[in-house]
């Protein structure tokens, strides 16, 4: 396998160090165009094969690049045949710089389901708050305290957001310079009908609509398919949509009578907010780990049936995971191949959005108590 970060992920690279075939005169193509980036970062200059237009190899294996491979070759005591295969390429590829190490950062699938909060209650009641002060001349009335909503770590009243915290993803973005690598591969990604087709049936819908939205390098908010994510990924759709209403609904239900407005206090991304792989290959490409809270407008009754209107939402930046990677019309995309683009320019991360709302009722208090962890397992 090749090892440097040229030729890396390249499958026509690959092959031609298989010589399956080598290059030769006359090919055209992604494979040329890394070939000549590579011969340009060893030296050899190749002016009139770069495009001034887009700073990038042409791909077209003619007169200059056969001739930039025979003077490799030469100085390589190898046979000057202007051919590049085995034994060019990977003489090439042990003199061009490695990867940087990739690091995997994928949350491992957590033991069981996720951990109801804390039962409501659990607090001392904070001291109560008298009304306003009656007015002069008015017999006093008795002080009466403020309604208040239960004491809670999770929720309180309000309708503000919480502030979703963005990992730092792959950096300040057009913050290195261009690469001849990254330009070639831009454009051939760019001009091939194939490769976004390619993406659609190895990947799904929404990783190509994401990656398009990525490519297009607007940076714009975009809104996902939520409904869709959880339709699709029955793991995310039990542990995190259903699991964050049953507990607002739990949480509602614990109020005193009143028309309430609730929000949860931060943002929940933990182990269960993650599209896996294996849950649903589309999502895992589109999104991956992700963070939600829920919002509530309420009516409660003294008894009778709760109303409430309880929305999820949802925040992701667009940035691969470390260790992520994928085989599209024969290029590997991986979570660095991704972060150069951003770095380099020529794409841009961008703030994933989405919402989904939900009319819930029941009969006061016939909710069913989340069961107490075991013995020695905290919330």
């Amino acid at each position: 396998m090749l090892r440097s970060k040229m030729f890396r992920g390249i499958e026509r690279l690959d092959d031609a160090a298989h010589n399956n075939p080598p290059f030769a005169w006359g090919e055209t193509g992604l494979g040329v165009a890394i070939l000549q980036a590579g011969l340009i970062a060893l030296g050899y200059k190749l002016p009139k094969s770069v495009k001034k237009k887009t700073r990038a190899p042409d791909g077209v294996l003619g007169d200059e690049t056969f001739l930039a491979v025979k003077a490799f070759q030469t100085a390589h005591k190898l046979k000057p045949d202007g051919i590049a295969g085995r034994k060019t390429i990977r003489a090439m590829d042990a003199e061009l710089p490695p990867p940087a190490p990739s690091v995997v950062v994928k949350p491992p699938r957590p033991k069981g389901p996720p951990r109801r909060p804390k039962p409501v209650g659990d607090k001392p009641p904070p001291p109560q708050k008298l009304g306003p002060p009656p007015p002069v001349g008015d017999k006093p009335p008795e002080p009466q305290p403020l309604v208040m909503l239960p004491e809670s770590d999770y929720y309180c009243e309000g309708t503000d957001d919480p502030i979703p915290k963005p990992d730092k993803g792959a950096g300040a973005w057009n913050s290195a310079p261009l690469t001849l690598r990254s330009a070639a591969i831009k454009i051939a990604i760019s001009t091939s009908p194939g490769f976004y087709g390619a993406t659609l049936i190895g990947i799904g819908p929404n990783a190509t609509k994401h990656l398009v939205h990525y490519f297009g390098g607007s940076g714009r908010d975009y809104k996902i398919d939520l409904e869709g994510m959880f339709q699709d990924n029955a793991y995310v759709r039990t542990n995190v949509l259903d699991f964050e209403l049953a507990c607002m609904a739990d949480y509602i239900d614990a109020c005193p009578p009143g028309t309430w407005n609730i929000t949860t206090k931060k943002v929940i991304q933990n182990d269960h907010t993650y599209n896996g792989k294996d849950d649903s290959k589309d999502w895992y490409f589109a999104i991956g780990g992700f963070g939600v809270w829920t919002k509530a407008k309420a009516r409660v009754p003294k008894r009778g049936k709760v109303l409430a209107d309880i929305e999820l939402k949802f925040f992701d930046r667009y940035n691969w995971d470390g260790g992520k990677k994928v085989h599209i019309a024969g290029i590997e995309i991986t979570d660095e191949f991704m972060g150069d683009f951003h770095r380099e320019g020529l794409a841009k991360e961008f703030n994933c959005f989405g919402s989904l709302k939900r009319k819930m009722s029941w009969e006061r208090f016939s909710r069913v108590p989340p069961a107490p962890p075991p013995p020695g397992v905290a919330y």
